[in-house]
């Protein structure tokens, strides 16, 4: 298995994919009074992330770091492209 760097990724969850943050991040979790679900975890910094964190469709948002919150928008941005005609 490659070995990756990895970032410190601040996510917001839908309270809809409650479920899968719990299994998938287990630690460290909050809740916000919509029920939205707060994760900070390392994550690795290579595409793969982009790829996992889209997985999560609409239910999840990169609050941070910046690049990889950028990175998301230009993945979605260039699917959306794809469905303009």
């Amino acid at each position: 298995m490659p070995h990756y760097n990895t970032v410190s990724v601040t996510l917001k969850f839908s309270p809809q994919v409650a479920f899968r943050v719990y299994d998938e991040f287990a630690e460290n979790i909050t809740t916000d009074e919509e029920n939205n679900l707060y994760v900070t975890s390392n994550l690795p910094d290579h595409d793969v992330i982009y790829h996992y964190l889209l997985t999560f469709g609409e239910h999840v948002e990169v609050l941070s770091p910046s690049h990889i919150r950028a990175g998301i928008k230009e993945k979605v941005c260039s699917i959306l492209k794809k469905y303009e005609t």
